[in-house]
């Protein structure tokens, strides 16, 4: 038996991990063997972007070594090699993925779902023993979507959809505010309700179809602008209050 010093990492976006699906038959975080020469840190960064087309990314910390066989071909371990792994937690600067190797399919995981995913059970544990550490830098992409309605009935109605269906973590309602545009050419004025939800990025297609679904008008303003900062619980509780999608 050989063994043999390989480094990787859990790199994560928002709140969703980074994993590779090899050969059609495994799942695993990016990793791979150092060459001569190399530090630990390099050889992640390297297979992370050799496995996936991610190179921009920040280290966050080394999350420690582990030791486990090699994943034979039937699922079981390969005895015939034993990997020393050191992992790294990185945060990816873009969600974007690139060309890679021809065995691997990259893809973002939620990152709740990836401990079940992996299909070495060492990697699992190794996994699991680390997600207090991803959860505390794991901070979904929050967008606020506004739209206006006729009454404070309307904004009611739609707000009680989005948070009984989870769609949004937070809605508030605003007004009457007065609104001025042009509608088929005249110029209007009209009293209205602005609603405000909270919701996840990856949410706001089922937000706007709610939204549409309760309407009267023929084109209601439905707009959504991302939240570039915010208090970081406050931020995660809205990722928890709504599920990925």
């Amino acid at each position: 038996m050989i063994t043999t010093q390989c480094a990787g990492g859990i790199v994560l976006y928002d709140d969703q991990v980074l994993v590779i699906h090899q050969n059609k038959n495994s799942w695993s975080l990016p990793k791979g063997h150092c060459d001569p020469g190399e530090t630990m840190e390099t050889t992640a960064r390297r297979e992370i972007e050799e496995e996936s087309g991610v190179f921009a990314m920040d280290l966050v910390s080394e999350l420690g070594t582990y030791a486990r066989h090699k994943l034979g071909l039937d699922g079981g371990d390969d005895e015939s090699e034993l990997k020393e792994i050191t992992m790294f937690l990185f945060l990816a600067r873009s969600p974007l993925l690139g060309s890679v190797e021809s065995k691997s399919r990259p893809i973002w995981m939620p990152k709740d779902a990836v401990g079940d995913l992996l299909s070495h059970p060492k990697d699992r544990v190794f996994y699991r023993s680390q997600l207090a550490r991803v959860n505390e830098h794991s901070t979904p992409a929050v967008w606020q979507v506004t739209t206006t309605v006729n009454s404070i009935e309307a904004a009611r109605a739609i707000a009680d959809t989005l948070v009984s269906q989870k769609l949004a973590a937070c809605v508030q309602i605003m007004g009457p505010v007065e609104s001025r545009y042009i509608w088929d050419g005249v110029p209007e004025v009209a009293q209205e309700w602005q609603v405000v939800a909270k919701c996840r990025r990856d949410g706001y297609a089922a937000v706007e179809a709610a939204i549409l679904q309760g309407h009267s008008y023929a084109v209601p303003q439905i707009t959504a602008v991302e939240v570039s900062a915010g208090l970081g619980g406050y931020l995660r509780w809205v990722g928890m209050v709504t599920p990925y999608r």
